[in-house]
């Protein structure tokens, strides 16, 4: 009897056994599934937006000029750095000044430098001509250039070409009514803003904002 009982013992205690190790295999099969699951779809999402992220580059780059350009760069911690750089946009479409830290060896991984608009206070263009763009104030994603000013302030995340014929109303972001809150650049919202000025607004409904924002601003200088 003795001797049964601890057969019977010894039986369930090796099915215990079996069944646990049994559901700990299961379970980790089953949670490196999941996990090859979440990896691949991760892969396809960061596939797709970095096609996005090339396609919105080039967009950008068949209209907008955006050269290799000396910048100096007021840092958060108010220090100033004179670079050669150029500004990018990466996948989730925020504005970074791409450069090179010459104080690290060319080996070095970290001579490749990515500054962006939350480490800096301002950002601004050096022309061939010694000339400055006016300062890109850092903002959320971008740097913003108050490249309009006037009763109409017009932004862009890019500081204007130097010759003026150049500037593409791409380039434009936002607006802002006089010390009024920032707006997103779109065609209604403007053309209610000038509703007071014919002409600013013929040229708007163009398709040229930057070319209006100026004629409705000389109009009101005029006005003076």
């Amino acid at each position: 009897m003795k001797k049964t009982l601890f057969l019977a013992l010894l039986t369930t205690s090796f099915i215990a056994s079996v069944s646990t190790t049994f559901g700990q295999t299961y379970q980790a099969q089953a949670a490196r599934v999941i996990a090859n699951q979440n990896m691949q779809m991760n892969m396809q999402m960061s596939h797709q937006m970095h096609m996005l992220h090339i396609m919105s580059m080039g967009s950008r780059s068949t209209t907008l000029k955006n050269p290799l350009s000396n910048y100096i760069v007021v840092m958060e911690d108010s220090t100033v750095r004179q670079v050669q750089g150029k500004i990018k946009f990466d996948v989730f479409n925020k504005s970074y000044l791409e450069t090179l830290d010459l104080s690290k060896k060319m080996s070095d991984p970290a001579r490749n430098l990515k500054i962006y608009p939350k480490n800096t206070r301002s950002i601004t263009k050096v022309f061939t001509n010694k000339k400055q763009s006016v300062p890109g104030l850092a903002a959320d994603s971008c740097w913003l250039f108050k490249s309009v000013e006037g009763k109409i302030n017009g932004y862009t995340y890019l500081p204007l070409p130097q010759n003026p014929s150049a500037v593409n109303s791409g380039y434009f972001k936002f607006f802002q009514k006089g010390d009024g809150r920032l707006q997103i650049l779109q065609q209604d919202s403007l053309l209610m803003m000038m509703h007071d000025n014919e002409k600013a607004k013929s040229i708007l409904k163009k398709e040229s904002p930057y070319e209006a924002l100026l004629e409705y601003n000389r109009s009101k200088q005029n006005d003076k």
